[in-house]
């Protein structure tokens, strides 16, 4: 018998990072009928009653969470969770003690989680939530082959405008970061950590403002080797590309690009360097040539991420840096596919072999149980209402249905369906 239809809120809080894998989800969710709606993360958790009762799926679970769960789970919603830093980090204590506060979790219904390793370091939390699911991430079911098609007209848009290009990648959000000063994100964070994270607070932002100083230098130094050659950085979405581009105004071959997904950028770019951050295994997943920059004259920390670089490959110097961006440009280099590197990713990746998290997400949302009938009684005594806030919308309307366009492309969908703009919000159809 064809269950009813239920109501699923998908939270999205960085456009560019998330959107494109939120809409992938929807689209799966809404061709097994149920209702499906795309909201701006801060919106809905500063007026959860607004929203009928509802399965949300949230983002995090730190401590800084926990008030907003109770107000959601208060406003009669269930709470699935996948952590959107369970993927990279150095250790599992240390991401605990940074990102996975157990209180919070006890205010989990379902969690989603990246692979085996964030399984095997959560394991004696996992009996808090009711069920979990290791399933990996729709963001790197994007990378696959199958969705090639869905990035090929922003691809060819970017070389047209660009041409061969050397694309670094940032995430410096913390000593870059687009509304506070490194200070005040220290202070912030000694907030939400607990255990020893929130000691080594002060030592870790010190050295990724150490490293983000040496990574600009750096380009700063390709750009002046060569000339000819066109350097594209990426700052993280968290990150105040305006000092980016003051940096570079009198640097004619660098330019600042921000916005829209990474995805066809990586796809695009002659070559890609990163700096210990998650871009650059996407850019290994989609073939292309990518390496670690890490100064030599820095010693990496113990509280630094480590995969990213195992994956790729690590260059510690500026002449080794440029004999690989040159050697990029000579000819087209093979890329560095390693049986070792795909077999890591794949511990720590459910879904690194197969385009399949989105579907494992869909049924395994499918699945869960519904807000209870007194959920509404909830819902309308709850003091989570905040009418002002639901008039407020971050998320294009074209941007979504852009995106739904390139799923018909390559053949996730048979049809091309718009959303629509309703009283809730962004709703998949």
């Amino acid at each position: 018998m064809k269950q009813a239809p239920k109501n699923f809120i998908l939270l999205v809080e960085m456009l560019e990072r998330e959107l494109p894998a939120s809409v992938l989800l929807g689209s799966e969710l809404t061709s097994r009928g149920h209702h499906v709606w795309l909201i701006e993360k801060g919106r809905f958790r500063k007026s959860p009653a607004s929203f009928a009762p509802s399965i949300i799926l949230e983002k995090g679970v730190t401590t800084g969470c926990l008030p907003k769960f109770r107000s959601i789970r208060g406003a009669g919603h269930i709470i699935a969770v996948m952590c959107q830093e369970g993927f990279t980090y150095r250790s599992g204590d240390d991401y605990i003690d940074r990102r996975v506060f157990s209180e919070t979790l006890k205010n989990v219904d379902y969690l989603f989680l990246w692979g085996e390793r964030e399984k095997q370091d959560l394991e004696g939390l996992l009996p808090q939530v009711r069920s979990y699911h290791v399933t990996g991430s729709p963001r790197f079911d994007l990378l696959h082959p199958r969705f090639a098609q869905s990035w090929e007209a922003k691809k060819q848009e970017i070389l047209r405008e660009h041409g061969d290009f050397v694309f670094f990648t940032s995430r410096f959000g913390s000593a870059n970061h687009f509304r506070r000063t490194l200070d005040e994100t220290v202070d912030k964070r000694m907030e939400t950590y607990t255990g020893d994270a929130v000691n080594s607070a002060p030592e870790r932002f010190r050295y990724l403002r150490q490293l983000f100083e040496a990574y600009m230098s750096a380009i700063d130094q390709m750009a002046a080797r060569f000339p000819n050659l066109k350097f594209l950085v990426r700052p993280h979405p968290l990150e105040e590309p305006e000092t980016w581009r003051a940096h570079f105004k009198d640097t004619p071959n660098v330019a600042v690009q921000s916005g829209g997904s990474v995805i066809p950028w990586l796809i695009a770019a002659r070559c890609v360097v990163h700096s210990a951050c998650t871009t650059g295994i996407e850019a290994y997943i989609l073939n292309r040539p990518v390496t670690e920059y890490h100064p030599e004259e820095i010693p990496r920390s113990e509280l630094d991420p480590v995969l990213p670089g195992k994956v790729t490959g690590s260059i510690h110097t500026i002449d080794e840096l440029a004999r690989w961006i040159e050697a990029n440009f000579a000819k087209e280099a093979p890329v560095n596919r390693r049986a070792s590197s795909d077999d890591l990713i794949a511990f720590h990746l459910q879904n690194a072999r197969e385009p399949n998290a989105y579907t494992e997400m869909a049924a395994a949302l499918e699945s869960f149980r519904t807000p209870p009938p007194w959920a509404k009684l909830l819902n309308k005594v709850s003091r989570g209402h905040a009418p002002k806030k639901m008039q407020k919308r971050y998320i294009e309307l074209d941007e979504v249905n852009g995106l739904l366009q390139s799923l018909v492309s390559c053949k996730v969908r048979d049809r091309f369906v718009p959303a629509v703009v309703d009283e809730v919000g962004i709703k998949l159809q």
